[in-house]
């Protein structure tokens, strides 16, 4: 049995998204793709999350919203790098974790630079 292909999502894939009729083909691509889910898996990160909860329009952030929950998450999506702490001068303290979502920094600076 071979590994299911991992496919990485990004906003402009979700099926709202592509509203153009020249980008009809690519939606078409995408439903076949769903179709086969033996054979790739269509994942999603926060990063594609964070842009479609900055979507202004109401009506269409729900239909990528609901688009986006057909996805499957990647694992291990952040890295915590350390801790952000608070203190005040009454005891009390709040720890925030440092997260990155960049899981080797190598290959992303060498993609970055390219």
């Amino acid at each position: 049995m071979s590994v299911p292909l991992k496919v990485y999502c990004d906003t402009s894939t979700l099926a709202p998204n592509i509203r153009d009729p020249k980008s009809q083909p690519e939606l078409a691509a995408l439903e076949q793709l769903r179709l086969h889910r033996n054979k790739c898996v269509l994942l999603r990160s926060r990063i594609v999350q964070g842009e479609l909860e900055r979507t202004p329009d109401d009506a269409l952030r729900e239909q990528l919203k609901a688009d986006f929950d057909r996805l499957e998450g990647v694992l291990k999506n952040e890295k915590v790098i350390g801790s952000y702490n608070i203190d005040d001068h009454y005891g009390g303290s709040i720890t925030n974790p440092l997260v990155q979502d960049i899981q080797e920094p190598e290959i992303f600076e060498e993609i970055y630079r390219k």
